[in-house]
């Protein structure tokens, strides 16, 4: 994940020079879930315009039924995920604070359905790409909810994406490639930018 962390970084910094990329973690440490949504969220202050992705490796504890392909994830949202990101949102002074209460209930509560439609858009975006550019080497099991903490912990439009089962034979196959790992990247990479089109 790391490897194709880098490579994505490349691969935009090349074609979006301004672009401003922040990494979790640049060495092959362990950084708990929480502080990673924690440092994500900290990019928010300088810029509203921040995207939050986290790659991942899927895994199940029965390699001979090991389901394969990748995935893509959005926040699946219920009454009291969202109540908490409207509150963090407040808490973060993404809003004016100084406002009426009510005015900011409605204003936290817009800004939270803003981000979940982005999440969305880009989480369609990224799969689509990918499709396009693995070619089937790593099939696609589609876009999807969850409620995982990066995503819970996030206040701007994010994905997590399971890039292929470390359990199944073909996928960690797949996955061990260089050429394979590069389409990863161009694939994420050119949802990004797609993303930013379709959201402008």
């Amino acid at each position: 994940t790391l490897k194709i962390a880098k490579m994505i970084k490349k691969y935009i910094k090349k074609k979006f020079p301004n672009l401003k990329i922040k990494f979790t973690r640049k060495k092959d440490v362990y950084v708990p879930l929480e502080d990673r949504a924690k440092i994500a969220n900290k990019k928010l202050a300088s810029s509203r315009d921040t995207i939050f992705i986290s790659l991942h490796c899927n895994s199940t504890p029965t390699p001979e039924k090991s389901p394969h392909g990748y995935e893509v994830y959005y926040l699946a949202q219920t009454s009291s995920i969202e109540t908490t990101r409207e509150t963090s949102i407040v808490s973060s002074h993404l809003i004016d604070i100084r406002r009426d209460p009510k005015v900011r209930q409605i204003q936290s509560g817009m800004l939270s359905s803003v981000v979940q439609r982005r999440s969305i858009l880009l989480a369609k975006a990224i799969d689509s790409k990918l499709k396009e550019s693995l070619e089937s080497k790593i099939a696609s099991r589609g876009v999807k909810k969850n409620n995982y903490q990066v995503l819970r912990g996030s206040l701007m439009p994010a994905v997590l994406i399971e890039l292929g089962f470390i359990s199944h034979p073909q996928d960690v196959k797949m996955l061990e490639e260089k050429s394979v790992q590069i389409k990863l990247a161009e694939g994420i990479a050119e949802g990004i930018k797609n993303y930013v089109m379709a959201k402008n």
